[in-house]
């Protein structure tokens, strides 16, 4: 069960301390843009590996009938490389992880796809709190030790908001040095914060280093953040 931080705790707290898109390769100019050999530009596009490209190729010449091969030929590849990440997402876990790592990489020109696992998502958060796997926490833990920080981060923060004590830990490692996010002592202070209430066992000496650096308008703008974040924790 998790603890909900409350306005008495922060007060407690408060007297404790003392103190997947590519680059685009698509030209910019429009004048280039409309020059460009049709064949060559598709055959770059097919060339590289990203989605988005084609999507952004679609937008800009659905409707122009003198590219119209161009864009079937570009419509045919982006539904098969859709098709490629559906099959690889049969395999995953429905939760809601993996769902916001597909909305990340693929809801931009892959919305059916995202739309379709997420149903699947919320089916499976229907059969009640305990439906999500058990190790999700420890896959996060483990991209950390593993220094995948980018990976950490998609992973952890999730279940931090939903009050899990040890992706908050991370979460707080994490801005504090600066490791896949900017570095914000502020931000590490407030995860820290929760994960010492929900019990971690290192969190309490990581928010009193982390406090040394902030001033007290610092601290109370972490508390509102910390009751803001614990309101939103499921029952």
């Amino acid at each position: 069960m998790r603890n909900r931080f409350t306005a008495a705790s922060a007060l407690a707290l408060a007297l404790a301390l003392g103190g997947c898109t590519a680059p685009s390769i698509m030209p910019d100019d429009a004048s280039q843009q409309a020059s460009a050999d049709p064949a060559d530009e598709v055959a770059r596009l097919l060339a590289q590996p990203y989605i988005d490209p084609l999507t952004d190729y679609l937008q800009a010449h659905a409707e122009d009938p003198s590219r119209r091969a161009a864009v079937e030929q570009i419509q045919a590849e982006r539904t098969a490389r859709c098709d490629a990440v559906a099959v690889r997402y049969e395999t995953r876990d429905t939760t809601r992880i993996w769902l916001n790592r597909l909305r990340k990489g693929y809801a931009y020109s892959c919305p059916d796809l995202v739309e379709t696992f997420g149903a699947k998502v919320e089916a499976s958060a229907d059969q009640g709190p305990d439906a999500q796997p058990a190790d999700e926490a420890v896959e996060c833990i483990a991209a950390f030790e593993g220094q995948n920080y980018a990976d950490a981060v998609d992973l952890c923060r999730p279940l931090a908001e939903h009050g899990e004590p040890g992706p908050q830990w991370v979460l707080g490692r994490l801005y504090s040095e600066g490791l896949g996010v900017i570095r914000n002592p502020q931000e590490a202070f407030v995860w820290f914060s929760l994960a010492e209430y929900g019990g971690h066992p290192e969190a309490a000496g990581h928010r009193r280093e982390t406090s040394r650096l902030l001033g007290e308008e610092q601290i109370f703008e972490a508390e509102e953040r910390m009751l803001k974040i614990s309101e939103r924790y499921p029952d």
